[in-house]
């Protein structure tokens, strides 16, 4: 049942992304399936134990929730009504943690007294850590 705990930025995207974000901005231009029920078929899940990948995989996802992981050979029914995906070749891994981020960067100081000026990007940046996997940041440095 340790399958049960991968997290995918599929079925987390919505609430990391609300978690983050300061302003709410539409999310739809970042997700990419929308359903309620997915079934991501024929996958590699690597499950973040140290043990080997599985090949050949079905990952069932109900209301953002992951409730089945096994062999797509085994051929049991689909849950009712789910949008399944053909992912072949694909792999899918444990949402990342990221140990060191920062929602801001330096800006380029034109001025002549040399301070450094940061920007923010409060809303952004966390989507495009979410965009390489981070789903969840220990840090969030910050000024």
């Amino acid at each position: 049942m340790r399958h049960l705990h991968l997290i995918t930025a599929a079925t987390c995207i919505a609430s990391v992304a609300t978690a983050f974000a300061q302003t709410p901005a539409p999310l739809k231009p970042y997700i990419k399936e929308d359903s309620p029920v997915l079934v991501l078929n024929h996958v590699r899940v690597i499950d973040g134990t140290g043990a080997l990948a599985l090949e050949d995989q079905r990952i069932d996802i109900e209301r953002g929730k992951i409730t089945r992981v096994q062999s797509a050979k085994l051929r049991t029914a689909y849950p009712a009504h789910a949008k399944i995906l053909e992912l072949a070749g694909k792999t899918v891994i444990p949402g990342l943690v990221g140990m060191h981020e920062h929602l801001f960067y330096t800006i380029p100081d034109r001025r002549s007294d040399g301070l450094l000026l940061f920007g923010e990007m409060a809303d952004s940046a966390p989507r495009l850590y979410l965009a390489g996997g981070v789903t969840t940041a220990r840090t969030a440095g910050s000024l």
